[in-house]
């Protein structure tokens, strides 16, 4: 490989995320459609509410306009999701009553669908006026996507040498100004949560503290479901790997089972009423039928979706399998590992049989495209396979959807040529690493001999 090809790849990366935060910042991130934004006319056609950017909020008399006596505030669309958390928590609080409560403050007349941890996490926003409240998460939102990003560029940098084409700063600040960062801001969105738990899980893996591994992991399946096949295969690697680095393995295990004991314990009950009762009556809920805002593979494909998904899923668990068990002949055991987690989190979205796993969920893909791209880059340490499958993956999360639904609409089922690519690359990447990891280097001297 020459000294002037290994940079392609990385300036493809920049490219795109740099188009990416043009694109999303010009415009709303649900950008103007024929007849409002995507998710004005979903508001429309669904629910006959006016296709405007603003929302009327129905708020306890305590928090009503002063000296006007009004109980409903004219909010911004900005925040949809979080004001479904805030009515629910100023109506009911958080606890196993929030999911047997009627608050009809909700303008999309949505159930509370999130575990009890969740509701938990949002205990403060009570104490607070809605407007203050909604300013403070809002602004949380970019500031931890921000740090989380910056924080592990720096790590998996620091891990791999410096020979990269931008700074861990400019890779955060690109991140959080790129479509699924500003996605989930203009929808007050709650997985940055979930984005922490996995950051703060890869740092600890590279720092090989397996148990805050295994806690991180079990966290973020307290707060939302879908993390749940990370969970899996983090303890089947454990058990599978236990005889031979016992340490590492238990650590794992021991993380695992104590997350979820020290959540579960306090509040079986809620749990218990949440898994159990209230969760099998919101499966078949769905605020829009599935658009090109959606990346279930499930959902847009239905069983062979699912056959995909659970491939990638298993090409990931193998690859770190045997990393940990010293048969991967590469001498990069530690990035290797590193990469099948950070690959294993970013599926997760893409199981979810249901239409939540709408592109604001990508946040969560953001420390897999952190090491894919820190790994692009390094000279003599990916092959052209895993580059373009990098490039194709990463411009199908990166780039505004208002692209593809301009072209074949929205919000009725359509046809998501990001889905695509983004699918394609997953595919190149679990086929490479594979490769990689029995030791088949065609892919890679076929980028050599060039």
């Amino acid at each position: 490989m020459n000294s002037g090809s290994r940079w392609d790849a990385g300036k493809w990366i920049l490219g795109i995320l740099l188009g990416s935060a043009a694109l999303a910042l010009l415009q709303p991130a649900v950008v103007p459609l024929r007849g409002g934004t995507s998710m004005d006319r979903a508001l429309s056609v669904n629910y006959g509410i006016p296709p405007l950017r603003w929302i009327q909020v129905q708020v306890p008399p305590s928090q009503a306009i002063p000296g006007t006596g009004a109980q409903y505030l004219k909010l911004p669309a900005i925040g949809l999701d979080y004001i479904c958390v805030d009515t629910y928590l100023r109506c009911a609080g958080p606890g196993r009553d929030i999911y047997s409560a009627v608050c009809p403050g909700d303008p999309l007349k949505r159930p509370f669908q999130y575990p009890p941890l969740m509701a938990y996490m949002f205990a403060w926003v009570p104490l607070l006026p809605v407007l203050n409240a909604i300013g403070i998460w809002s602004s949380f939102i970019l500031i931890c996507i921000f740090a989380a990003t910056w924080i592990l560029a720096f790590l998996v940098q620091r891990m791999g040498g410096s020979n990269v084409p931008c700074s861990p700063i400019i890779t955060a600040l690109l991140l959080t100004s790129a479509y699924p960062s500003v996605f989930a801001f203009d929808r007050g969105n709650n997985d940055v949560w979930i984005l922490l738990c996995y950051s703060a899980a890869a740092a600890a893996l590279l720092s090989g503290r397996n148990l805050w591994v295994g806690l991180m992991v079990a966290v973020s399946v307290m707060l939302k479901l879908y993390p749940a096949p990370l969970a899996v295969a983090c303890a089947f690697i454990a058990l599978t790997t236990l005889m031979r680095n016992r340490a590492r393995a238990l650590s794992l295990l021991l993380g695992l089972i104590g997350g979820i004991a020290v959540v579960l314990v306090p509040l079986f009950d809620a749990y218990r009423f949440f898994v159990f009762e209230h969760y099998p009556k919101t499966t078949s809920y769905d605020i829009i039928p599935g658009s090109a805002l959606d990346h279930s593979l499930v959902v847009s494909y239905g069983h062979v979706g699912m056959a995909i998904g659970l491939l990638l899923w298993i090409a990931a668990v193998v690859v770190w399998t045997r990393s940990e068990l010293g048969l991967d002949p590469s001498k990069s055991r530690q990035s290797r590992i590193l990469l099948s987690f950070c690959y294993l989190a970013a599926l997760c979205t893409y199981l979810f049989p249901r239409t939540e796993s709408f592109d604001y969920n990508l946040i969560t893909a953001f420390p897999l495209l952190i090491c894919l791209a820190y790994t692009a880059v390094r000279p003599g340490a990916a092959g052209w396979w895993f580059k373009f499958g990098t490039v194709l993956w990463t411009a199908g999360i990166a780039l505004p959807r208002w692209i593809n639904a301009s072209v074949f609409g929205f919000p009725e089922r359509s046809f998501s040529v990001f889905l695509v690519m983004q699918a394609a690359g997953l595919i190149c990447l679990a086929a490479y690493l594979l490769f990689e990891s029995f030791g088949c280097d065609i892919v890679e001297n076929h980028d050599n001999s060039r």
